[in-house]
This record gives C-alpha cells, structure tokens and sequence, in this order.
C-alpha cells in the first residue's frame, strides 16, 4: 500500500504497543515495533467499534501526521494509518494562497475606496463651510442693504420737507 513518503500503517495493542509499523523508511515492518506510543482517550475501551482521528507528531521519525486509529474486531488490537498531514494539506495550501492573494487585492482596493471617500467627505464639508460663510456674508450684506436703505429713505423723507419748507 502506497501511502507517499510520509504515510504509515501500524498495527498496535489496545495497551499503546506497537506490533507492527510499515512506511517507506520501514518496508518490512520492524522500525518501531514493540515501543509504546502515546495513549490517546478512547484507544482502550472495549465498547463499540469507532475511529479514532487525530494529528500528532511521530516519536519515531518526527513527522506530522493525520491519524485514523481503528479497533479490530475481536481482538485488542488496532490498525492505524498516518498520512504525511502537509501531503494531505498540499492541495489546500494552494487555494490557501490564491485566497491570501484576493484577500490582499481586496484589501488594498477597500483601502484605496475607503480613502476615496473620506476625501470626498472632507471636500464636501469644505465645500460646505464655504456656503455657510457665503450665506452668513449675505445675510450681513442683505441687513446693511436694509439698514441702508432705510436711512435713505430717512434722508429723503426729511429733505423733502426741507426742500418744501425751504423753497
């Protein structure tokens, strides 16, 4: 069985012993045989048949793998296969980095918007204390045109008697 370069299968005991361990550093099945591996909760129970899946790192040759551990019917025993976990990851990984990629064009386009728009805002409000200013200079402009309007009318008012009285 082909499980690439860092894959194995083991056969081990319900007491955490290996019997047997295959992979390509050990065709013949004897590297690791007899050592105890790590006890993991539910590889001693008696109860029903189930897996075991887990990812751990190998005490023999220090390599990360994906594990599925299961009981064999009968017997105390149990079968597991390790898969090399960045084989498995492999094709993961390269759609990991076109979504890193998107993610960072994406970023800097919300950025360039986002800048966009704060300026835009900022041109408005510039835009709009400037009518604010223009409307208050009016209405100024407009009350000394009243004021101004009333003194002539004033002026006038009083010269026309003056000039009547005058002659």
């Amino acid at each position: 069985i082909d499980l690439g370069p860092g894959g194995m299968f083991a056969l081990f005991g319900t007491d955490n012993v290996t019997r047997a361990r295959f992979s390509a550093d050990s065709p013949d099945g004897t590297v690791g045989a007899g050592e105890t591996i790590p006890a993991l909760p539910g590889r001693n129970e008696t109860g029903p048949l189930h897996d075991i899946i887990h990812v751990g790192v190998s005490h023999l040759d220090h390599i990360t793998r994906l594990y599925s551990d299961r009981r064999v019917p009968g017997y105390p025993l149990l079968v597991g296969v390790g898969l090399d976990l960045s084989e498995v990851l492999r094709p993961v990984s390269s759609l990991t980095r076109e979504i890193e990629l998107a993610s960072a064009a994406l970023t800097v386009l919300l950025c360039g918007l986002l800048t966009a728009l704060i300026v835009e805002i900022r041109r408005r409000a510039r835009h709009e204390a400037q009518l604010t200013r223009d409307i208050l200079l009016r209405q100024q402009v407009e009350q000394r045109l009243r004021e101004s309007e009333q003194k002539f009318q004033d002026i006038a008012e009083v010269s026309g008697d003056w000039i009547w009285e005058t002659d």
